[in-house]
């Protein structure tokens, strides 16, 4: 698209209002395809400070998923690149002006994300990088949720080199790599819960809000 990308690799794609936001992990970049067909750089994603002494100083960005959160913007996840040092991943908020708003961070090698009936960001990560194999360690992987108010929990971990999750019902699944599975995490999908009116995973002032706005007799 003339933007002078050296690399490309086309990692996944979100269906935003009438436009498409193409992840391309190569790049570091999320490129929109507009409904005329015209594409542009909506995003790019800068190199992530490594810690002191670490080999390169810095890693690639290295976005994966991307989610519609059905407001006009979106969810992304980032792999980050080489040494691939844990902690390093965190999980975005997407504009439709291209600006990038942290959500959580201090995860490590997120892979694929699902969003949950109560607006949780459930990332899966391949695990841990093992530099005697070069390959992800196995049963280092993990599934976090993400809450939307940024806060973080583990839902499993010892996950056999996972590479994706889909969200069933309160099912999760995830396909794991090396070992060529599908397996099934039974009723771990957190659910909406009853209050929470604007469904921002939990019941605040602004559910009050919306109940008080609708204070009085049914029509």
């Amino acid at each position: 698209i003339g933007a002078g990308f050296p690399d490309s690799n086309v990692y996944s794609v979100a269906h935003v209002d009438d436009e498409l936001w193409v992840v391309d992990s190569g790049a570091n970049a999320v490129i929109r395809r507009a409904a005329d067909g015209e594409l542009s750089v909506l995003a790019t994603l800068p190199n992530i400070p490594n810690p002191k002494g670490t080999t390169p100083p810095t890693s690639q960005a290295v976005p994966t998923r991307i989610l519609p959160d059905g407001v006009g913007g979106a969810i992304l996840v980032q792999l980050t690149g080489f040494p691939f040092v844990p902690g390093n991943s965190s999980v975005f908020r997407l504009s439709s002006d291209g600006t990038l708003e942290t959500m959580a961070t201090g995860l490590t090698t997120i892979v694929d994300a699902a969003i949950a009936e109560d607006g949780s960001v459930l990332c899966v990560s391949i695990g841990s990088f093992d530099p005697a194999t070069g390959q992800p360690a196995p049963n280092t992987g993990v599934l976090y949720r993400v809450r939307q108010n940024g806060t973080t929990s583990m839902l499993l971990e010892g996950l056999n080199v996972p590479s994706a999750l889909e969200i069933v019902g309160r099912d999760v699944w995830t396909t794991e790599f090396i070992a060529g599975r599908v397996v099934s995490h039974a009723d771990i999908a957190p659910a909406r819960c009853p209050g929470d009116l604007d469904g921002d995973g939990e019941v605040g002032p602004q559910d009050l809000a919306m109940i008080l706005a609708m204070w009085g007799l049914c029509p």
